[in-house]
């Protein structure tokens, strides 16, 4: 049965980094319990000492229980506790087989074996899984698969986890027959920023076809920070794959047409999987000498402990560049607290404050004269016959997602304390839709917008600080989207 011991480590070994979080617990405690019969064994066969050492006892047990804590353990400490069990499980695979073999090793040797063996376990099950499994990671259709980051600020606290295809929600079995498949584009406000997938428009929406018979499936590749040129080039990457039967664009009203002029910088995209992991010698020792558990753990999971640091140091060089114009420093310090606080400890996106500094007239943008939109319009309407062309078999519907600062007085106010020009009437102009709609039927795709629907309700659709949709704006677009929806959906 010793026989079996070292082949048996490296096998689960293997099979443990290879699996997801749960297989590998199932897998590490099914070795535990394999190495628990082997102490027991003594006492049944009398062919080792009766007595189990107290050290053996103890790290089986230890073993075990980090086996389950390393499940739920916080993103920043999953390596450690990996690794800390491969040096465990190898200890305790070397005392096993000493006390069945004579002569025994030397005691100094023991930690050294340890070492030795644990690193050519880790280092080789590295490279052959990044031969076998390599060629899917990090790739993905808009984030890097099986990635996980989490957002905390004073408003909502949410973890962003991607599938296996790469974007965020379920995993899809694409041989599976789907009634209807419904892809959906957009930026942050389609992605579901602030808010668990489940509370997103689309996972709403998806709700809703369901109950009411259809057999629909929803498909968010929504990016926080895309605009859109990026929907057209995910389209054309995800459509052939995907095969969706129906394509819902989510245009967000003045935001996604002013990233397209050249007078301003594109809006970066959030903080997305990786980005918040700060260079180190201990993290570049790790990605180069293991590149796929470092790829699957470091990497690709980011904590909201690592985000909020990212956020702080970003907020803190804005602040730095904004002393270098008088207007910029003095619109700073005119933010009340409860903006700036938030912003200078990392605890809301400094992007969103960035814009507000810098050109407080953001949302006045798409109230030029036709003349001077022209060329965007024209742009959008390229983009989304690049989307149309992605899948010609599908229904392509362009929808307005409706922004504060056009639909409801209370969002307007919070956009005001930021300093922010979104005078009233902004909640009764039409050109932030008429001209996605223009675009949409120059394009030759359906067009819908909801904006009435949020301008008639009296409940916040938005998040004060954030700016995004809250739980109530999410319901409110994908009941609006559903009767379009469903007329395409048989």
């Amino acid at each position: 049965m010793q026989r079996w011991l070292i082949p048996g480590v490296a096998g689960v070994l293997l099979a443990w980094h290879l699996a997801g979080d749960v297989w590998a617990m199932v897998a590490h405690l099914g070795y535990a319990t394999y190495l628990l019969w082997l102490m027991v064994l003594p006492s049944l066969t009398r062919r080792f000492p009766t007595k189990v050492p107290a050290f053996v006892t103890g790290t089986w047990l230890a073993m075990a229980a980090m086996t389950i804590v390393s499940v739920y353990t916080p993103t920043g400490w999953v390596l450690w506790v990996r690794l800390l069990l491969l040096v465990m499980t190898a200890t305790q695979t070397l005392y096993l087989w000493q006390e069945h073999n004579r002569p025994r090793l030397p005691a100094a040797l023991l930690p050294i074996i340890t070492i030795t063996i644990t690193v050519l376990l880790t280092y080789t099950a590295d490279r052959k899984l990044g031969l076998i499994a390599g060629e899917r990671q990090p790739g993905g259709l808009v984030f890097p698969r099986h990635s996980q980051i989490t957002y905390r600020t004073t408003e909502f606290t949410f973890t962003a986890r991607i599938n296996t295809h790469g974007f965020r929600g379920q995993d899809v079995d694409l041989t599976a027959d789907a009634g209807c498949r419904v892809m959906l584009l957009g930026d942050s406000f389609t992605y579901g920023w602030g808010t668990d997938y489940e509370n997103t428009w689309g996972a709403l929406l998806e709700q809703d076809l369901q109950a009411a018979g259809h057999d629909a499936q929803i498909l968010n590749l929504g990016a926080p920070g895309a605009n859109i040129p990026d929907y057209a080039l995910i389209a054309q990457q995800a459509a052939p794959l995907l095969q969706p039967d129906v394509i819902v664009v989510g245009v967000l009203q003045g935001d996604d047409m002013r990233q397209m002029s050249r007078e301003a910088a594109p809006f970066p995209r959030l903080l997305t999987f990786g980005d918040a992991v700060q260079p180190g010698p201990l993290t570049e020792y790790l990605t180069f000498h293991y590149p796929y558990i470092a790829e699957r753990t470091v990497l690709s999971r980011t904590g909201a402990s690592a985000v909020q640091r990212n956020w702080q140091a970003t907020a803190m060089q804005f602040v730095t560049d904004w002393q270098a114009r008088r207007e910029w420093q003095a619109r700073y310090n005119t933010l009340p607290e409860t903006i700036r606080k938030p912003f200078l400890s990392g605890e809301l996106s400094p992007h969103f404050v960035q814009f507000a500094v810098v050109m407080p007239d953001y949302w006045l943008w798409p109230l030029q004269p036709p003349e001077t939109l022209s060329p965007y319009i024209t742009q959008m309407t390229a983009d989304f016959e690049q989307i149309a062309n992605s899948a010609p078999d599908a229904d392509i519907l362009v929808a307005s997602v409706p922004h504060g600062a056009y639909t409801q007085p209370r969002a307007q106010a919070d956009l005001r304390a930021y300093g922010f020009d979104v005078p009233d009437e902004l909640l009764q102009v039409s050109q932030v839709d008429d001209a996605i709609a223009q675009a949409a039927t120059q394009a030759d795709v359906d067009f819908i917008s909801v904006t009435d629907a949020f301008r008639q309700s009296n409940t916040l659709a938005f998040y004060p600080l954030d700016g995004h949709f809250n739980n109530t704006g999410n319901r409110l677009f994908a009941s609006a989207l559903l009767p379009a929806i469903a007329e395409r959906c048989p």
